[in-house]
């Protein structure tokens, strides 16, 4: 997944900020939110995970996975839980600590 600084409207211009290897992410990335403070992306796919990953050109710490199955991985079997096709935030918050 890559992250771009679209603040020139020119697309031609945009920077390619950061690439995160989505790790687990199936075929598809089915939606990605910002933190409001632009710190984190949250990103989801055809799981019942939420990844949440620093924007952060020098952090290279995996993305931190927000399981919601009680299941353990290995009982999966092909099985992708119950999907997250879309994430939305607080328009206020939270705000990352600096």
């Amino acid at each position: 997944m890559h992250i771009y600084d679209t603040s020139d409207e020119e697309i031609e211009h945009w920077k390619d900020v950061k690439t995160l290897k989505a790790s687990y992410a199936r075929w598809t990335i089915t939606d990605a939110v910002f933190s409001p403070d632009e710190k984190y992306v949250a990103y989801s796919s055809i799981s019942n995970i939420v990844y949440l990953a620093s924007t952060d050109p020098t952090d290279i710490r995996p993305p931190k996975s927000l399981n919601f199955d009680d299941r353990e991985e290995e009982d999966w079997e092909g099985n992708f839980g119950v999907p997250s096709f879309s994430l939305s935030r607080f328009k206020d918050g939270p705000k990352s600590e600096s």
